[in-house]
C-alpha cells in the first residue's frame, strides 16, 4: 500500500515545472522573424507599386473657386481608388488607397473629396466616365448599393474611387447630381451585392 504524506504531497506540488526555455525562445524568435519578413515584403511591394504608379501625379488640382455645390455635402467614408474594372486592385500614387472620413461635394464642373489627414481629391467633371452604386471596392465590402462609385480618367489611367455616404439619402442624391455629367448608359446602379461589373 502506497501513502503519500502531507508534506510529501506539497513537495510535489511545489515542485517547478520542467521547462524547454532554449527551445522556446527560439520557436518565438522564428515565429517574429517570419512575421517581419512578411511585413517587409508587403512593404516593399507597396513602394513598388507606387513607384508604377507615379505617371499618375501630380492629381487634379482642386479649384479655388468651384462655385456653388449642386447638392449638400455628403459627410461619409473615403474608401479608396482602384484600378477601373478591378475591385481590389488599389491605386496607391497619392494617397489614393488610404481609407479616411470625409465629406464629399459635387460643384458644377467639379466633385472634391476632403480626406481627413490628407489632401482634398478632385474629381473634374470633363474626366468623369461613369457613376454608379456598388457594395465593392478596394478590398471594403458594404451592404449593396452602399457605396458611391466614380469612374475618372486621369493622365490616360481610368480608375475607380469609392465614397460611402452615412445616410442612404445622401447617396441618392450625390448619384442624382453627377448623373448629368455621363451619359445614361455609363450610370447605374450594381447594387444586387456582386462586386464591381
Amino acid at each position: 500500500m502506497v501513502t503519500t504524506g502531507i508534506l510529501g504531497g506539497s513537495a510535489l506540488l511545489a515542485a517547478p515545472p520542467v521547462t524547454q526555455w532554449p527551445e522556446r525562445l527560439e520557436l518565438t524568435l522564428g515565429v517574429f522573424a517570419i512575421f517581419a519578413l512578411g511585413a517587409l515584403l508587403m512593404y516593399r511591394s507597396w513602394r513598388r507599386r507606387a513607384r508604377r504608379q507615379s505617371d499618375l501625379l501630380p492629381l487634379p488640382d482642386v479649384p479655388a473657386s468651384p462655385g456653388e455645390p449642386v447638392a449638400a455635402s455628403a459627410g461619409g467614408l473615403f474608401v479608396g481608388t482602384t484600378v477601373a474594372g478591378d475591385w481590389q486592385a488599389r491605386v496607391v500614387a497619392g494617397g489614393l488607397s488610404s481609407r479616411a472620413r470625409g465629406a464629399l461635394t459635387a460643384y458644377p464642373d467639379v466633385v472634391t473629396i476632403d480626406r481627413q489627414g490628407t489632401t482634398t481629391l478632385a474629381i473634374p467633371r470633363e474626366a468623369v466616365r461613369a457613376v454608379r452604386t456598388d457594395r465593392a471596392l478596394a478590398g471594403k465590402v458594404l451592404g449593396p448599393g452602399g457605396m458611391l462609385v466614380v469612374t475618372w480618367e486621369h493622365r490616360g489611367a481610368v480608375l475607380d474611387t469609392g465614397f460611402a455616404p452615412d445616410d442612404r439619402g445622401q447617396l441618392d442624391a450625390c448619384l442624382t447630381a453627377l448623373r448629368a455629367w455621363v451619359p445614361a448608359q455609363n450610370t447605374h446602379n450594381t447594387g444586387n451585392g456582386g462586386p464591381l461589373q
